[in-house]
């Protein structure tokens, strides 16, 4: 998934960038440029269908979903970003792939991002719900729920740690 910050963080971001010239915050608007370009340029691959056959075997695993290559795809075309990241990365191994098609999951049945391991959330009810969510939109189950654990990265869109790496109160 492309990094999604706050209005208010970005401009901050900004601000540090243009007063300290050079520095961490200047590297971090860089970084989010070389992503837009990449998406850009890469915005009509296609995955092959190995790769979404990999993709719904990853996404069933870590859900308990009974998730086809079709439903990948179909998943897929509403999340550029995994899409992107599955075909030029060419396998759902990478840890930005994982990333983006745990969230692609999460999002579109829950409208929320997959939880980090600093979420503190229970996981078990998040699955519960995540499939109470997908059967209710027809999607199949497992019996015997997720084969896989997953958590996403230590560190999903904090903010206040952000803000804290460039010396400035959360708020």
């Amino acid at each position: 998934m492309l990094f999604i910050d706050t209005p208010r963080n970005t401009l901050h971001l900004a601000e540090a960038a243009r007063f300290a010239g050079g520095n961490d915050a200047a590297f971090r608007l860089r970084l989010r440029q070389e992503a837009a370009r990449f998406y850009l340029e890469l915005r009509e691959v296609t995955p092959s269908a190995g790769q979404y056959a990999e993709a719904a075997r990853f996404m069933s695993d870590i859900s308990g979903l009974a998730l086809t290559p079709q439903h990948a795809r179909d998943l897929l075309l509403l999340y550029p970003h995994a899409r992107i990241r599955l075909a030029a990365f060419r396998s759902s191994q990478d840890l930005e792939v994982r990333e983006s098609l745990a969230f692609a999951l999460a999002h579109f049945l829950l409208g929320c991002r997959w939880p980090a391991a600093n979420d503190h959330v229970d996981g078990e009810r998040f699955l519960a719900l995540l499939q109470e969510q997908a059967r209710a939109l027809g999607f199949p189950c497992h019996d015997e729920g997720p084969t896989m654990p997953y958590t996403a990265g230590p560190i999903a869109n904090d903010h206040e740690a952000l803000l804290a790496s460039l010396g400035s109160p959360a708020g």
